[in-house]
């Protein structure tokens, strides 16, 4: 429990806000705060080699098995494949 201001009843801690334990190893009291990166290539364009070696480097296996080092999830397996397939085809 923590006390509010000044006339109000003590709060309890949330959760959400206070964990006592971090999933990426953080500091105590700390929470991972999670963004979804896209990437758009358009169709009606031709990729460039430097795009291309770019992405294909993104999804590759090594820049995948970095990623948890770094504080990041790796792609699921199956969004991975999706992902690499489209890159094969695109233009």
């Amino acid at each position: 429990m923590t006390s509010g201001p000044p006339g109000t009843s003590p709060r309890r801690r949330s959760a959400v806000t206070s964990p006592s334990t971090s999933p990426t190893g953080g500091p105590r009291g700390a929470y991972p705060i999670t963004v979804v990166t896209y990437t758009i290539v358009r169709k009606d364009k031709r990729m460039t080699s430097a795009t291309r070696r770019t992405l294909r480097h993104f999804l590759g296996d090594e820049a995948q098995s970095r990623l948890a080092g770094l504080g990041y999830a790796p792609l699921p397996p199956s969004l991975l494949s999706r992902a690499r397939a489209q890159l094969a085809a695109a233009k």
